[in-house]
């Protein structure tokens, strides 16, 4: 190849075209594949959650068929996920094509005199994906493929990576010692128009790659599929904005905790008095102005006294039950978030959780998983993605 373009899906196997359903483990996608429900592989870790909703169209490739073994059963799935179609655009899944597109696409256009390439190097206890030779150069690379793409704004990694945090660690002892290295983030996407570190869902992440700016060599180029599967650049340099991730320093911003209560009860959280609260799905909306992890850690604590409204109902329910989306930001979004959830909700529990501000709630109950509803998601990604980032 001659970084023109490169084919994202199996040649000689069909692709199907399916809409998603559940996804019951990491690796596995449950769809309604021309009416009949079928498990296919899903070749990517992360969370997906702006594109694992339910009725999202998923592209399956077919399989070849694998033998069994003497005396097991063979655990290979007859399909296998490889693109998404989200909000127009044809986004590829496959996590281990990043690297493919790098050596195909990319590389040859970000550095034209581009000699040898080597895959996989390992270098004392390091392994790392590229060391690149350019006019009479070297380079230690790194690439990661972004799926997290909303409101034009690309981010990475959309779940907390330890090894992504490694793998900076390594570029930077690297460059540490006097060897070029450098991280390439790949967007799977053309309609983005700048890349910021997810200081929301990894802060660890965001934080060390601020504080490698000037250490390390960084790129962001976005990529265009085809529906035939060909891939091409469409952005070699779309803009890395570290300064929009500060929040990520200061620990500060709102957040929303989603809970399922099974069963109706009864609470009495402390002024309010005794209010019942109808089974279903609640999100309730906190802030932490310099302490948000530890005011979400607080939450997700067994033993604690009970203070804080949200405290008497998270005791009916237990911590491993909570899921907490951060939306860091330098701005009190907590009010602001607070009434556009309103807006969704089927319904309000007065006057919860908001004993000093002007709020009618903070509290507000879904007849189903709000995370698998449309527009809650877009109202989460417009916090993450634009409001907190202003």
């Amino acid at each position: 190849m001659t970084g023109s373009a490169l084919n994202l899906f199996g040649r000689s196997s069909a692709i199907h075209e399916a809409l998603f359903l559940e996804r019951p483990n990491r690796f596995v996608v449950r769809v309604d594949l021309h009416g009949k429900i079928v498990d296919a592989h899903c070749p990517n870790p992360g969370k997906l959650l702006e594109i694992l909703v339910p009725g999202n169209p998923l592209l399956l490739e077919e399989r070849a068929t694998q033998p069994e073994r003497r005396g097991k059963r063979s655990p290979r799935l007859p399909y296998a996920l490889v693109a998404a179609r989200h909000r127009g655009v044809l986004v590829p899944l496959r996590s281990a094509q990043a690297n493919d597109l790098a050596e195909k696409i990319v590389l040859p256009r970000l550095f034209p005199n581009l000699g040898k390439i080597q895959r996989e190097v390992t270098l004392d206890k390091s392994r790392l994906d590229f060391l690149l030779n350019f006019d009479e150069k070297e380079l230690f690379l790194e690439v990661k493929g972004c799926t997290l793409i909303e409101e034009q704004t690309a981010m990475f990694p959309d779940a907390p990576t330890l090894r992504g945090l490694k793998h900076l660690g390594e570029l930077e002892a690297l460059a540490g010692r006097g060897r070029p290295a450098g991280v390439l983030f790949i967007l799977m996407s053309p309609e983005v128009r700048r890349f910021v570190p997810n200081l929301h869902t990894d802060p660890a992440f965001a934080r060390k790659l601020i504080s490698l700016k000037d250490k390390i060599w960084m790129w962001a180029v976005s990529i265009r599929t085809r529906e035939s599967g060909s891939a091409e650049v469409a952005n070699l340099d779309v803009p890395i904005e570290l300064k929009a991730a500060s929040a990520a320093l200061k620990d500060s911003g709102a957040y929303i905790l989603v809970l399922r209560l099974k069963q109706r009860c009864r609470i009495t959280p402390g002024s309010l008095g005794e209010i019942s609260l109808d089974s279903g799905w609640y999100t309730y909306v906190g802030s932490g102005m310099g302490n948000l992890s530890s005011r979400i850690a607080r939450h997700h604590r067994l033993r604690k006294t009970l203070h804080w409204h949200i405290d008497y109902l998270l005791d009916r329910v237990g911590s491993r039950e909570i899921i907490s989306l951060p939306v860091r930001s330098l701005h009190r979004l907590e009010c602001p978030l607070a009434r556009d959830l309103a807006e969704l909700a089927a319904g309000v529990t007065p006057r919860f959780g908001c004993s000093d501000c002007s709020c009618p709630s903070h509290l507000f109950r879904f007849d189903s998983n709000p995370l698998q509803d449309r527009r809650f998601l877009d109202l989460l990604f417009h916090y993450r993605h634009t409001v907190a980032l202003a």
